[in-house]
Parts: structure tokens; sequence; C-alpha cells
């Protein structure tokens, strides 16, 4: 209403413009399930076996999906178990410790090598530049809902915040600049929350011996 008074001349400001809407907690928090995981891996087969390594290295990592498409092997130290990304969204360079699930999976490729590119095309040597189609493919095939595969970054941050790793340390290896960001990423589960609301039962049954 304010605008079109605006635009006949009848005012000279809408007076709503300074106005801030009020942010919308609309962000679906969403990370994979345990079982989701299974069906998932189990979906990479045929035309789409080569996702597998592509996920789980998502899965083990949380690396970013241009971060894992744009992997050579020069950026990978088996060995040492290390990552070493070069080309990141915050332009610093960061290492990541490989797991030993990961780390299987990268002994296999590394076998069969013929490319520069770690997650390359037999055919034409040259990396997977596009990943939708097939992802979208495996979730159907996996009968799993609402899932992106950014989630699996998601996914690698609450499972190293759940197992005790330090939030700092968690930071590091996602590359956040603000620690606030890594928050985001993190939340308790379901069985987290429970172990929360129990360790208040034992503070409950020691009020009860003491008294």
């Amino acid at each position: 209403m304010f605008s079109i008074a605006v635009d006949n001349g009848w005012i000279e400001q809408n007076p709503c413009s300074k106005i801030k809407p009020l942010k919308e907690d609309n962000i679906i928090e969403r990370h994979l399930q345990k079982d989701e995981e299974l069906r998932l891996l189990n979906a990479c087969t045929g035309a789409y076996e080569y996702m597998k390594a592509i996920l789980i290295c998502a899965i083990h990592t949380g690396c970013r999906k241009g971060e894992i498409l744009n992997l050579k092997w020069e950026n990978i130290d088996l060995q040492n178990r290390y990552i070493t990304l070069t080309e990141t969204k915050s332009g610093k360079k960061r290492d990541i410790p490989i797991s030993y699930t990961l780390l299987k999976e990268l002994e296999s490729l590394e076998i069969n090598k013929k490319s520069n590119y770690v997650f390359a095309n037999p055919e034409s040597g040259e990396p997977y530049y596009d990943i939708k189609r097939p992802f979208k493919a495996i979730l159907e095939r996996a009968e799993i809902e609402e899932l992106r595969f950014h989630d699996l970054r998601h996914t690698a941050a609450t499972r190293m915040v759940a197992s005790g790793t330090d939030i700092v340390t968690v930071q590091d290896i996602l590359g956040h600049q603000d620690l606030k960001t890594t928050s985001r990423y993190s939340h308790p589960d379901k069985e987290r929350k429970f172990k929360a609301v129990e360790a208040l039962d034992k503070y409950n049954e020691l009020l009860n011996v003491s008294s």
C-alpha cells in the first residue's frame, strides 16, 4: 500500500521501508541417521557404484562437495593418513585426517587410478563435475527423503561433536572462519538428550541416599 503511495507521489518515503522483518527459523536441521547411511551406501551399485567412495569421503571428512570432486592424488597422503586441501572456500590450506574407513576406499581407488583426480570418470579421466542426478537416484533407491549432499557435512560435524570432539577441532576440520557456524552444524540427537536428563536422575538418587 505504502509502495503504491510512493509511486503515485502521494508520500515521499515508505514509512515501513526501514522496518526489518522478523527472521524465520526455516532451515531444516538434517543429518544422516545410522540406518539411512547403511541404505544409502548399499544403494551405490551398478552405474552408481563410483558414488560410494564419494559419499564415504563426505561423511568421514565433512568436506564440501566441490572440495571432494576437485581432490587430486597430490592432496592425499595415505601413509600419514592426511588430506591437504588447497582449493577451499576460505582460500586457506586445510589438513584433514583420514579415517580408516575412508583409507580403505582411497587405497582401493589408488590401485586402479588413471587420473590425477581421486574421483574421476574412468573413461575421460576428468573429475565428476555434477553429481546431482546420481545422488538423487541413490536417495530414491534408498528411500531417503529431504537429504541434501551438504547434509553429509552436517552429519560429519554432528557425529564428531557427539563423540566428544571439542568444537574448536571440529571447526578446524570443517574450515569454518566463525565458531558460530560450526555450532549451527552440530546439535545433540535424541540419544544424547536422554542421557542428559538421565544424569539428573543420578543426582536425585544421591539425594535420596543422603536423606
